[in-house]
């Protein structure tokens, strides 16, 4: 309920951004020239935050004149190259800038770091995924995200979703009562 508060500037914000607000032409024949003004400034703002090349160093955490730090050196310059490439080949980046517009529009831009178990020819890979503001639901209470004591991504999966993912907890989620409080989703906003 505190955050369905927000939805109407969410709202405003996104019409706003693709310029879905503003007086019509007088008559259905007359043209109606739109000509959106904050949509390219914003635009410009995410690609230039995002302009600048990631760069990943590790540095192992052991003494600089032992043998261990010279085998550990070794697994670090090879994760770190595994990172570089997951950064490229998951598009991490993509991502990050979804976040980037989510948080010029609606003041919040969420990702998180996940397992995926359907990457990699079913051996699994980490990737960053977007969390779309509508979905979020965060302790109201909270101060900060440290202090909150919940955090919840809510979205629609079907039965056969629920059984690959989670097994053990399908066969609850089908003896559960059909009554289940609905979640907000986004608007299907033209």
């Amino acid at each position: 309920d505190s955050k369905r508060s927000r939805y109407d500037t969410w709202l405003r914000n996104y019409r706003l951004v693709h310029n879905k607000i503003g007086g019509a032409a007088s008559s259905s024949w007359m043209p109606a020239p739109r000509d959106s003004e904050i949509y390219p400034g914003l635009s410009s703002l995410v690609a230039w935050m995002t302009d600048q090349e990631i760069s990943i160093d590790l540095i192992p955490a052991a003494d600089p004149n032992s043998q261990l730090y010279d085998y550990i050196y070794n697994i670090a310059t090879d994760l770190g190259d595994i990172i570089s490439t997951n950064w490229v080949v998951e598009s991490y980046s993509y991502q990050i800038k979804l976040a980037i517009w989510d948080c010029l529009q609606y003041g919040n831009g969420t990702i998180k770091s996940v397992w995926d178990n359907s990457l990699a020819d079913g051996y699994g890979n980490a990737v960053i995924k977007r969390v779309d503001p509508w979905s979020l639901y965060v302790d109201p209470n909270a101060t900060s995200l440290s202090d909150a004591d919940y955090i919840i991504e809510a979205r629609k999966m079907s039965f056969d979703e629920i059984q690959r993912r989670f097994p053990e907890t399908a066969s609850k989620v089908r003896n559960a009562s059909g009554s289940m409080d609905s979640i907000d989703e986004r608007p299907q906003l033209t």
